[in-house]
Protein backbone atom coordinates (compact mmCIF):
# COMPACT_ATOMS: atom_id res chain seq x y z
CA UNK A 1 0.00 0.00 0.00
CA UNK A 2 2.61 2.17 0.73
CA UNK A 3 4.36 1.54 -2.54
CA UNK A 4 1.47 2.44 -4.63
CA UNK A 5 0.87 5.62 -2.49
CA UNK A 6 3.78 6.12 -2.73
CA UNK A 7 4.39 6.29 -6.14
CA UNK A 8 1.19 7.84 -7.35
CA UNK A 9 2.52 10.93 -5.23
CA UNK A 10 5.37 11.43 -7.24
CA UNK A 11 3.48 10.75 -10.56
CA UNK A 12 1.32 13.90 -9.20
CA UNK A 13 4.04 15.93 -8.49
CA UNK A 14 6.31 15.30 -11.39
CA UNK A 15 2.91 16.00 -13.80
CA UNK A 16 2.53 19.74 -11.96
CA UNK A 17 5.95 20.32 -12.12
CA UNK A 18 6.20 19.46 -15.70
CA UNK A 19 2.90 21.53 -16.73
CA UNK A 20 4.35 24.41 -15.03
CA UNK A 21 7.39 25.08 -16.48
CA UNK A 22 6.14 28.68 -17.62
CA UNK A 23 4.64 29.66 -13.85
CA UNK A 24 8.54 31.25 -13.08
CA UNK A 25 10.16 30.27 -10.08
CA UNK A 26 9.30 27.04 -7.86
CA UNK A 27 9.65 26.14 -4.67
CA UNK A 28 10.21 22.56 -3.22
CA UNK A 29 10.43 21.54 0.18
CA UNK A 30 10.40 18.93 3.31
CA UNK A 31 9.59 18.69 7.07
CA UNK A 32 12.03 18.53 9.32
CA UNK A 33 10.19 17.32 11.90
CA UNK A 34 9.54 14.45 10.27
CA UNK A 35 12.33 12.29 11.83
CA UNK A 36 11.31 13.08 15.28
CA UNK A 37 7.36 12.59 14.63
CA UNK A 38 7.52 10.10 11.75
CA UNK A 39 5.55 12.57 9.54
CA UNK A 40 7.27 12.95 6.15
CA UNK A 41 6.42 14.86 3.74
CA UNK A 42 7.58 16.53 0.09
CA UNK A 43 6.19 20.12 -0.27
CA UNK A 44 6.00 21.82 -3.70
CA UNK A 45 4.77 25.25 -4.04
CA UNK A 46 3.91 27.28 -7.38
CA UNK A 47 4.26 31.42 -7.25
CA UNK A 48 1.23 33.05 -8.05
CA UNK A 49 0.20 36.35 -8.67
CA UNK A 50 2.14 39.05 -6.44
CA UNK A 51 1.46 37.41 -2.80
CA UNK A 52 -0.23 33.48 -3.27
CA UNK A 53 0.96 30.43 -4.15
CA UNK A 54 -0.19 27.06 -5.12
CA UNK A 55 0.41 24.41 -3.05
CA UNK A 56 0.95 20.58 -3.52
CA UNK A 57 2.01 18.44 -0.71
CA UNK A 58 2.37 14.35 -0.82
CA UNK A 59 3.46 11.85 2.43
CA UNK A 60 3.56 9.39 4.38
CA UNK A 61 3.33 9.61 8.44
CA UNK A 62 4.45 5.97 11.04
CA UNK A 63 5.28 6.71 13.89
CA UNK A 64 7.24 3.88 13.79
CA UNK A 65 9.92 5.45 12.31
CA UNK A 66 9.90 8.66 14.11
CA UNK A 67 12.55 9.38 17.00
CA UNK A 68 10.74 10.57 19.38
CA UNK A 69 6.75 9.53 18.03
CA UNK A 70 8.27 5.77 18.44
CA UNK A 71 9.12 6.38 22.28
CA UNK A 72 5.45 7.08 22.99
CA UNK A 73 4.03 4.36 20.37
CA UNK A 74 0.86 2.62 22.19
CA UNK A 75 2.27 -1.38 22.70
CA UNK A 76 -0.62 -2.74 21.77
CA UNK A 77 -0.44 -1.31 18.57
CA UNK A 78 1.59 -2.91 15.46
CA UNK A 79 0.55 -0.54 12.94
CA UNK A 80 -0.38 3.73 12.31
CA UNK A 81 0.08 4.33 9.20
CA UNK A 82 -1.19 7.40 6.61
CA UNK A 83 -0.24 8.00 2.69
CA UNK A 84 -1.15 11.83 1.96
CA UNK A 85 -1.59 14.30 -0.53
CA UNK A 86 -2.65 17.97 0.12
CA UNK A 87 -4.05 20.32 -1.94
CA UNK A 88 -4.42 24.12 -1.18
CA UNK A 89 -3.24 27.85 -1.51
CA UNK A 90 -0.66 30.47 0.33
CA UNK A 91 -1.23 33.97 0.82
CA UNK A 92 1.88 35.88 1.97
CA UNK A 93 1.34 39.28 4.00
CA UNK A 94 4.13 40.69 2.08
CA UNK A 95 5.29 41.34 -1.62
CA UNK A 96 9.00 40.27 -0.93
CA UNK A 97 7.11 36.65 0.45
CA UNK A 98 9.08 37.01 3.28
CA UNK A 99 7.73 36.92 7.03
CA UNK A 100 4.20 35.62 7.78
CA UNK A 101 2.34 33.71 5.41
CA UNK A 102 -1.28 31.70 5.58
CA UNK A 103 -2.02 28.61 4.06
CA UNK A 104 -5.45 27.21 3.11
CA UNK A 105 -5.50 23.41 2.31
CA UNK A 106 -7.39 20.04 1.95
CA UNK A 107 -5.36 16.70 2.74
CA UNK A 108 -6.43 13.18 1.39
CA UNK A 109 -4.85 10.54 3.19
CA UNK A 110 -5.53 6.52 2.90
CA UNK A 111 -5.48 5.67 6.98
CA UNK A 112 -4.63 2.08 8.68
CA UNK A 113 -4.68 0.73 11.83
CA UNK A 114 -3.50 -2.32 12.88
CA UNK A 115 -3.55 -4.11 16.40
CA UNK A 116 -1.03 -6.67 17.20
CA UNK A 117 -3.33 -9.12 18.80
CA UNK A 118 -7.38 -9.84 18.40
CA UNK A 119 -9.55 -12.68 18.84
CA UNK A 120 -9.65 -13.40 15.17
CA UNK A 121 -8.14 -11.31 11.74
CA UNK A 122 -10.97 -10.08 10.42
CA UNK A 123 -10.94 -7.80 13.82
CA UNK A 124 -7.20 -6.67 13.85
CA UNK A 125 -7.08 -4.26 11.14
CA UNK A 126 -9.47 -0.69 9.86
CA UNK A 127 -8.18 1.47 6.93
CA UNK A 128 -10.18 4.17 4.89
CA UNK A 129 -10.09 7.37 3.75
CA UNK A 130 -9.90 10.55 5.92
CA UNK A 131 -10.38 13.88 4.61
CA UNK A 132 -8.88 16.47 6.68
CA UNK A 133 -9.71 20.88 5.81
CA UNK A 134 -6.42 22.74 7.61
CA UNK A 135 -5.76 26.50 8.15
CA UNK A 136 -1.78 27.36 9.17
CA UNK A 137 -0.02 30.13 9.47
CA UNK A 138 3.76 30.10 9.63
CA UNK A 139 7.04 32.31 8.85
CA UNK A 140 9.28 32.90 5.99
CA UNK A 141 12.53 33.21 6.63
CA UNK A 142 15.56 33.53 3.83
CA UNK A 143 18.74 32.08 4.85
CA UNK A 144 21.30 32.20 1.56
CA UNK A 145 19.35 30.08 -0.95
CA UNK A 146 17.33 28.40 1.44
CA UNK A 147 13.83 29.26 3.02
CA UNK A 148 13.46 28.12 7.09
CA UNK A 149 9.38 27.87 7.58
CA UNK A 150 8.31 27.20 10.88
CA UNK A 151 4.32 26.90 10.87
CA UNK A 152 1.41 25.92 13.07
CA UNK A 153 -2.40 24.85 12.15
CA UNK A 154 -5.38 23.06 12.97
CA UNK A 155 -7.72 20.84 11.10
CA UNK A 156 -10.37 18.89 11.29
CA UNK A 157 -10.71 15.06 10.37
CA UNK A 158 -13.75 13.56 8.45
CA UNK A 159 -13.29 9.71 8.94
CA UNK A 160 -14.33 7.47 6.33
CA UNK A 161 -12.66 4.10 7.80
CA UNK A 162 -14.12 1.27 7.96
CA UNK A 163 -14.23 -0.24 11.93
CA UNK A 164 -17.34 -2.58 11.79
CA UNK A 165 -15.12 -5.38 13.24
CA UNK A 166 -12.56 -3.49 14.75
CA UNK A 167 -12.62 -3.82 18.10
CA UNK A 168 -16.10 -4.87 18.32
CA UNK A 169 -15.23 -8.21 20.13
CA UNK A 170 -16.61 -8.88 23.83
CA UNK A 171 -14.66 -7.77 26.77
CA UNK A 172 -11.10 -9.09 26.58
CA UNK A 173 -7.36 -9.03 27.96
CA UNK A 174 -6.35 -6.60 25.46
CA UNK A 175 -8.73 -3.67 26.54
CA UNK A 176 -8.29 -4.24 30.13
CA UNK A 177 -4.67 -4.32 29.78
CA UNK A 178 -5.32 -0.64 27.91
CA UNK A 179 -6.83 0.62 31.39
CA UNK A 180 -3.94 0.23 33.67
CA UNK A 181 -1.07 0.47 31.89
CA UNK A 182 0.42 3.47 30.26
CA UNK A 183 1.32 3.91 26.41
CA UNK A 184 -1.42 1.89 25.31
CA UNK A 185 -4.75 2.38 23.28
CA UNK A 186 -7.55 2.38 25.02
CA UNK A 187 -11.52 1.84 23.47
CA UNK A 188 -12.40 5.30 23.40
CA UNK A 189 -9.11 6.28 21.88
CA UNK A 190 -9.54 3.40 18.69
CA UNK A 191 -13.23 4.71 18.48
CA UNK A 192 -12.19 8.53 17.95
CA UNK A 193 -9.30 7.87 15.84
CA UNK A 194 -9.14 10.82 13.36
CA UNK A 195 -11.86 12.52 14.13
CA UNK A 196 -12.41 16.05 14.88
CA UNK A 197 -9.65 18.48 15.26
CA UNK A 198 -6.06 18.12 15.56
CA UNK A 199 -3.55 20.43 16.00
CA UNK A 200 0.07 20.40 14.36
CA UNK A 201 3.44 21.91 13.91
CA UNK A 202 5.59 21.91 11.27
CA UNK A 203 9.49 23.17 10.30
CA UNK A 204 9.73 22.94 6.71
CA UNK A 205 12.72 23.95 5.32
CA UNK A 206 12.70 24.82 1.12
CA UNK A 207 15.03 25.54 -1.92
CA UNK A 208 13.58 27.27 -4.98
CA UNK A 209 14.16 26.39 -8.49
Amino acid sequence: MFKKGFVLIVSITVLIIDMSTCWGQKVIGTNLLGIIDGNYLITFELPYKQKGSLLVEGGYKNSNYGVYSYLLYPFNIKKMEDVFLRLGYCQYFSSKRSGFYSEVKIDFRHSNIQLKSAPDKDSIEAKGLVVMPMVTLGYNIKIWKLYIKPLIGVGYQVNFMNFDKIGKWPESSFWLFAETFPFQLKREDLLNYKKGFMPFMQLNVAYPF
